[in-house]
């Protein structure tokens, strides 16, 4: 039977640095983020069970977090046979909540952006499914670790299928490189720039601001637009009363999953170190939602 250990010495070969966590699955003191270290350099212990790893640069995590287990598993499923009709090798894992993972490693040439690279992957892979994957780690993102601990449910993260050689990197089929290619070309016809008051004002975030838009095209996101809103929008409104537009975006959007208390703590946090966010990543953003 592998281990985490077995797979960060095979994930090795592929890259050197890997960023590793370990939380603790209490929710009091020493349940932080912060007991981090790279494979196998310094603070790294063979013995200590990290339950949280980063993604890797070649690594394509679909991830399906739906109510049930049973829903994630059947749409994680169809998403296996697509990869094994291309002739990906995958690994499959439960992770220990409900959500289901597919990993697999691409070889990805000479891809100058390998955010829209992946995103590009993810999206050709859940085509037309009953629901998405999270886009959002198309980025580098810490997910659970192989065989860690769920420090809500007390259950691990385990395996349900891979295939025979995993890991390797897989070559893509041409008909996703075109998809990545016109999406490239797309972005940097729109690879403008403007200051943030500008952006504040824009047609852009105006879309973003629409209700009507987000329920007409899009099914999720919701946080991923907060964060654009909240990081734009804090330059140009008093935070009570941009705390208090974006709670009632996030009603009237049918959000259920935050709390007002949540949404608070992200302009909050917007406020005092605000991310850098361009035309481009909102561009490019709207385009991964809309599918």
């Amino acid at each position: 039977m592998r281990t985490l250990c077995n797979y960060l010495k095979a994930y090795s070969e592929i890259q050197e640095d890997i960023l590793l966590c370990y939380r603790r699955a209490n929710k009091g003191e020493g349940s932080s983020w912060a007991d981090r270290c790279n494979y196998r350099e310094e603070g790294y212990s063979a013995t200590k069970k990290y339950n949280h790893r980063i993604t890797l640069d070649k690594e394509v995590v679909i991830e399906f977090d739906e109510d049930t287990p049973e829903d994630n598993k059947r749409v994680a499923d169809q998403v296996i046979k697509r990869l094994k009709k291309d002739g990906i090798k995958y690994s499959c894992w439960f992770s220990g909540s409900k959500s289901y993972h597919v990993h697999f490693f691409v070889e990805p040439r000479q891809a100058s952006n390998l955010r829209l690279l992946k995103s590009v992957i993810m999206r050709h892979y859940c085509k037309d499914l009953e629901f998405k994957p999270d886009l959002q780690l198309a980025g580098k993102h810490l997910i659970r670790a192989e065989y860690g601990l769920n420090e809500k449910t007390g259950r691990f993260k385990t395996k349900n299928s891979e295939s025979r050689g995993y890991p390797v990197l897989n070559t893509l089929p041409q008909n996703v490189w075109d998809g990545y290619i016109k999406e490239m070309s797309w972005l940097v016809k729109a690879d403008m720039t403007r200051n943030v008051s500008e952006l504040a004002n824009s047609d852009l975030i105006k879309k973003l601001l629409d209700t009507t838009y987000f329920n007409d095209k899009v099914r999720d996101g919701r946080e991923r637009i907060l964060f654009i809103l909240s990081n734009v929008l804090v330059s140009t409104h008093n935070k009570k009363d941009l705390i208090d537009l974006l709670q009632k975006w996030y009603k009237y959007t049918k959000g259920r999953k935050l709390t007002n208390g949540q949404i608070a703590y992200k302009v909050y946090k917007a406020s005092k170190q605000p991310y850098t966010i361009t035309e481009k990543y909102i561009l490019q953003t709207m385009k991964e939602l809309e599918g």
